[in-house]
């Protein structure tokens, strides 16, 4: 299992995610939604 508290993400000023917490079950799949394939690709980082 994965898990994950509190995170926070951001670019410069600008925050994206405050205070994310998640967990993810053994052989879980995590997606990431973005507008175009470079946002995508930043989102996995």
């Amino acid at each position: 299992m994965l898990e994950a508290e509190h995170l926070t993400k951001g670019y410069g000023d600008r925050t994206l995610w405050r205070d994310v917490s998640f967990s993810l079950p053994r052989g879980g799949i995590v997606g990431c939604s973005a507008p175009t394939a470079s946002a995508r690709a930043r989102c996995s980082t």
